[in-house]
């Protein structure tokens, strides 16, 4: 069996399922590709809007769980709170490029599975 690169030839198991949690929760897709699409700082009812269904409390911990992790920043504007933006970071642009490889990697792996095309 040849190991990962990435982990000196060992298992990655944990390191890789952290990375999947990220991106696991009901709600983070969606803010992700919101911030991504944005393409610019963009604020937190403008996020809410854009997603939709999506309420306060979710848009809140989805934001906090990226700006913890690097990857999303939080910008106030030294008004308060009433003008913060958010936008990915280099390492939130760099999961999306891994996210979109892993679902061209899955469109034509996994044909006609996952109830997809």
């Amino acid at each position: 069996m040849v190991g990962f690169d990435y982990c000196g030839g060992a298992s990655c198991a944990a390191e890789i399922a952290s990375v999947a949690a990220l991106a696991s929760g009901r709600w983070s897709m969606p803010v992700l590709e919101a911030l991504y699409f944005a393409g610019a700082p963009t604020r937190f009812r403008a996020l809410q809007r854009q997603i939709g269904a999506i309420t306060q409390k979710a848009l809140s911990r989805e934001l906090t769980q990226f700006v913890h992790h690097g990857i999303a920043a939080r910008h106030a504007s030294g008004r308060g709170d009433r003008h913060v933006v958010y936008v990915l970071t280099d390492r939130g642009l760099a999961l999306m490029q891994l996210l979109d490889r892993l679902g061209q990697w899955r469109k034509t792996q996994l044909t006609g599975l996952c109830g997809g095309a």
